[in-house]
């Protein structure tokens, strides 16, 4: 009887090279190694796992880094792995590492489990004891991937007891072509079509990254072309299900609450309503299945996520109602043997099927092991779930991983993300037990594991007609190195890189995007006026689609109330305002009581949704010292101007060019004598740039100052931005001069100099300074000289600045109307973009031209416009 060891996945492909070879073929039988070894040696039948499981649980209360540990399937393996390296390797308890808390809990663990003798190594003692080389007379081994040391050592011992090879037909190179894509994407694309192409049907096709597979899956499909995955797993939703559930009722953690929802194995109706809701809250199980909904009226948050947040908490209230009496019956157990009775009789009462049958069976045969006081669907998880492989279809396109390509036709075989991230990969040790921990023992080295890790991968240039693919960039457009070793493979053979002759549906020029200007009409105007605020039209200068998307056809993103920086700038403009009128009708400054009981009574509608949330309660406390700092430097601000409040929050509605309706707020305004000047709240430093202005990026705060200028009459003096975050200091602490030896400390005086120049109003005067400000020290722009105080390059002239702010909102709505959505986004507003994911360009970097480029601001208006 011949035998030959390999893995189940590659005997049908061993099969067929067999009959390829011999027109009959008897007395042969294709086992696996571990089945291989089964017939040699009786199986022991000490349940070790069980055994360790519980030593390293009894130690809970010894550890002190460790213990929160000991029931997590992970920690349990590595820990099992090492035990039985440490027989293979002749590793003592005596020679581990106490060094750190870590070492000494892990040197605990090892020295009370070290007794118990693994199964793996009875067996391999036993092997020891009866191989021969007789034995193995007729015995061959397939290459092929093994997981553990363990087996490592049992394939070293056959081959030390002379077993055979049984080789794979060496391939003698016919071509190599070297090809390179744009992305990840596009190189899979192109590996398909050169398979209809050059009609490649039984091409071997290797992905050197997992996460190449789900997208050849998709891609492949699309494409008709018949494939099969190596380790492709069988479906098993049913015990997924089931272990989900008994999680729920045994756990009741988060987790378990999250893992329930995505597989959702009592098939409840409208479940991502109740997803998006958990997202939010983070239930356990006994918050969920007490959740209350609770209505939420708020001037700060947006409409449309309140009703978003309604609607998600409506319909979640109705499922919680119907999943509480289930849950409630089903988690009514006094032994866990009697909660698995439960959750099987539920399903066996949904219909009889073949996975209840198999179910059964498990349930049987491990009766005694489940029959504990522990969670047990840890127990249930590696009983059900360990991946299985199939058998592949060798007549298909293989599609298979680097340590899976052994004994499949090789004639045609396609390499995919030849990058330097993915070949060479050397597999470190990682986790609790990683390669600092075996650095120091009799653990095989480092150097030497690596270059059986490197002489294994090499293997895959075992091929006739080889075809290496690789990506150029990420999605995002960050650069990727293609693999040296394969591209120098490619290159010595006479193969030079070249783009594949991808067929795209949607190539890279770009398009125009023009609305019928009916449609336009419909969309952004009504009865011939346009209509929107300032920031919604900065929007549309700096990225017309996104401004078509949410202002033309009204998409607002569905996101529930959250802490957000909009929401906490939201609550500083209610303080500032607030604090404004107080000035204006020369009340007594708001005190710190005053202003921790306004913002604790703007923060009640997101601490009803967050009662539990610490992060609420320490952003309150930044933003009470935060904003007790701005309003102490804003009294010195207000002492050094001879400017006073008169409006906060002023609600306009302005017509321009008698074509655009602007709508909005002005933050504060403020009046002298005959000049006029506002003031806009940020809670960034922000400044005005001449550029951006002529690009039409910055219109808030001229707009601002014509609109108020014209409702109170009064001469334009300047527009500024007001940062509602005191801004350090950074200074050297002190400089020394080589030409003297004297060493010159910073003085406070500077510091203060430089804390002031840090934190000065930002913006754009209009009229000599000198009536209006003290000093220059709390707005930027003003030099002192000897007249006085004055404005550094003169004060913008503000007809000139109108003229441009004019023809700005003339040219937006003159595009509108021809119904222009470019999708061309300007200085990379996508970063924060609500429609990253509809949207038609990843390209930021473009140009926008100035109007007027030449004119200076300070003069007079000089030429048309460009």
């Amino acid at each position: 009887m011949i035998k030959i060891i390999a893995p189940k996945y590659q005997h049908d492909s061993i099969s067929r090279q067999l009959l390829k070879d011999n027109n009959l073929v008897v007395n042969t039988t294709l086992l696996p190694l571990n089945a291989f070894i089964d017939q040699l040696v009786p199986k022991y039948e000490d349940d070790y796992d069980t055994i360790l499981k519980a030593e390293i649980l009894a130690l809970k209360d010894q550890l002190k880094v460790l213990f929160s540990y000991v029931e997590n399937s992970t920690f349990i393996k590595s820990i099992k792995d090492f035990h039985i390296d440490m027989y293979l390797y002749n590793i003592k308890p005596n020679d581990l590492e106490a060094s750190s808390l870590k070492d000494q809990d892990l040197k605990l663990i090892f020295e009370t489990i070290y007794k118990i003798v693994p199964n793996e190594i009875k067996t391999l003692n036993d092997l020891e004891l009866i191989i021969t080389p007789l034995l193995l007379e007729n015995v061959y081994l397939s290459k092929q991937k093994l997981s553990s040391n363990y087996l490592k050592e049992v394939v070293n011992l056959l081959k030390a007891n002379k077993i055979k090879e049984y080789s794979q037909k060496e391939l003698e190179l016919n071509k190599i072509k070297l090809y390179y894509a744009n992305n990840k994407r596009s190189e899979v694309e192109a590996s398909a079509q050169m398979i209809i192409d050059k009609d490649l049907s039984r091409a071997q096709v290797i992905a050197l990254n997992s996460d190449y597979l789900p997208l050849i899956k998709q891609v492949y499909k699309r494409y008709n072309i018949k494939f099969t995955l190596v380790n492709k797993t069988e479906n098993k939703t049913f015990f997924i299900n089931f272990i989900s559930l008994l999680k729920l009722i045994e756990d009741q953690s988060k987790a378990s609450v999250v893992e329930f929802l995505s597989s959702n194995p009592l098939n409840l109706e409208n479940i991502t309503s109740l997803i998006k809701l958990n997202d939010f809250f983070k239930f356990d199980l006994k918050s969920l299945l007490e959740y209350k909904y609770q209505p939420l009226t708020d001037n700060i948050v947006h409409k449309s996520n309140l009703d978003y947040y309604q609607q998600l908490g409506e319909t979640s209230k109705v499922i919680i109602d119907k999943l509480k009496p289930t849950i409630t019956k089903l988690a009514q157990y006094n032994t866990k043997l009697q909660l698995v009775e439960n959750l099987f009789n539920y399903f066996l009462d949904q219909g009889q099927s073949d996975d209840l049958k198999i179910l059964r069976q498990v349930l049987v045969n491990n009766k005694q092991v489940l029959d504990t006081g522990n969670n047990i669907w840890p127990i249930l998880q590696n009983l059900l779930l360990n991946p299985g492989i199939n058998n592949v279809d060798i007549n298909n396109v293989v599609v298979s991983q680097s340590n899976n390509h052994y004994y499949f036709d090789k004639k045609d075989l396609i390499i995919l993300g030849a990058s330097a991230n993915n070949f060479p990969v050397i597999d470190k040790k990682t986790g609790v037990i990683d390669e600092k921990y075996v650095a120091n023992l009799t653990y095989p080295s480092k150097e030497k594991r690596f270059s059986n890790q490197l002489l294994e991968q090499d293997l895959i240039l075992n091929g006739e007609n080889i075809y290496i693919f690789y990506p150029l960039s990420s999605y995002a457009g960050k650069g990727i190195e293609p693999s040296f070793p394969l591209v120098n493979y490619a290159k010595k053979n006479k193969a030079t890189a070249l783009r594949y002759p991808l067929i795209e549906n949607d190539t890279f020029e770009f398009k125009s995007h023009t609305l019928d200007e009916d449609i336009a009409k419909k969309l952004f105007f009504k009865d011939e006026m346009l209509f929107g605020s300032i920031s919604s039209f900065e929007q549309y200068n700096n990225c017309n689609y996104s401004y078509f998307l949410k202002s033309g056809l009204k998409l607002y993103p569905q996101q529930l109330p959250d802490l957000s920086y909009a929401y906490i700038g939201s609550i500083i403009h209610e303080v500032m305002e607030q604090v404004v009128v107080d000035l204006s009708l020369n009340k007594k400054p708001l005190q710190d009581i005053d202003l921790i009981s306004l913002i604790n009574q703007l923060s009640i509608s997101l601490e009803t949704l967050y009662p539990n949330d610490k992060k609420m309660l320490m952003i309150k406390e930044l933003l009470i010292r935060q904003l007790v700092d701005v309003l102490d430097h804003l009294k010195k601000v207000e002492a050094d101007t001879t400017f006073k409040p008169i409006e906060a929050e002023a609600e306009f509605l302005y017509t321009i060019n008698n074509k655009i309706k602007l709508k909005g707020f002005v933050d504060r305004t403020d009046q002298y004598l005959d000049s006029i000047r506002v003031i806009d709240f940020k809670s960034s430093p922000q400044n005005l740039s001449e550029k951006l202005f002529k690009q039409g990026l910055q219109l808030q705060l001229i707009t601002y100052l014509l609109v108020m200028s014209e409702k109170y009459q009064l001469q334009p003096a300047g527009a500024f931005y007001h940062t509602m975050r005191t801004q350090n200091t950074s200074m050297i602490y002190a400089e020394v001069k080589k030409s003297q030896d004297f060493f010159y400390p910073t003085s406070e005086v500077e510091v203060e100099a430089d804390y002031l120049k840090n934190n000065r109003l930002a913006g754009w005067h209009f009229k000599d300074p000198i009536e209006f400000y003290e000093s220059k020290d709390y707005v930027g722009g003003l030099v002192e000289n000897k007249s006085g105080l004055a404005v550094y390059g003169k004060p913008k002239n503000f007809e000139t600045v109108t003229t441009i702010l004019n023809q700005i909102y003339d040219d937006i709505h003159n595009n509108l109307k021809k119904g222009i959505i470019d999708c061309v986004p300007i200085n990379n507003p996508c970063a924060f973009c609500e429609y990253q994911s509809i949207c038609q360009s990843k390209t930021t970097k473009n140009f926008k031209q100035e109007i007027y480029p030449n004119q200076k601001l300070n003069k007079e208006i000089e030429n048309e416009v460009d």
